[in-house]
């Protein structure tokens, strides 16, 4: 299976590396002491993690993704920071919950943050967002979402799954690597 946030990343890395001028983009070895926050799933295969710091002017944006397998069950664990988390998060309030035959999205608190579940039922995918850190309107600085995307998987196992990992280890590393 191919993983749509994986091929996202990299393709936003190609074009910020291509069009824009200032912009560097670089493997940042600091990046690396988030790792052990992506921890082993047994019975799961998982990929090296993948790290990747952009810097336009200002701005800023931190992005660490592994992925897990599990013969068609695939689990895509990414941790983002800046503009990037800034605009993966949605603009509903905590409570809502939209509804449809093929699709809901539920905002709630789960584990003392604040998360997004979005379940699409045709295609049986969830992909659940953790705000771990909100930054100042109109900014970008601050900004930190977890996002757990699960292909495979029903939205219970992705919530059985996410649950798993420390979300407090991820909001205190990201904090020290900006």
């Amino acid at each position: 299976m191919k993983s749509i946030p994986r091929l996202a990343l990299a393709a936003a890395l190609l074009f910020l590396s291509s069009t824009a001028s200032g912009v560097s983009t670089c493997l940042a070895g600091s990046l690396e002491d988030l790792y052990p926050c992506f921890r082993e799933l047994g019975g799961w295969n998982a990929q090296r993690p993948m790290n990747a710091s952009v810097e336009m002017g200002e701005m800023k944006m931190l992005n660490v993704t592994r992925v897990y397998e599990d013969g068609d069950r695939e689990l895509t664990v990414m941790l983002t920071s800046g503009a990037m988390a800034q605009a993966s998060w949605a603009a509903h309030g905590e409570g809502t919950r939209i509804e449809t035959p093929d699709a809901s999205i539920h905002i709630t608190r789960l584990n003392g943050y604040t998360v997004q579940v979005i379940e699409d039922k045709r295609e049986h995918s969830s992909t659940l967002t953790v705000l771990l850190n909100q930054g100042s309107p109109g900014g970008q600085d601050g900004w930190a979402v977890l996002t757990f995307a699960g292909n495979g998987l029903s939205r219970q196992e992705l919530l059985d799954l996410s649950r798993s990992f420390d979300w407090d280890c991820f909001k205190a590393k990201i904090k020290s690597v900006r």
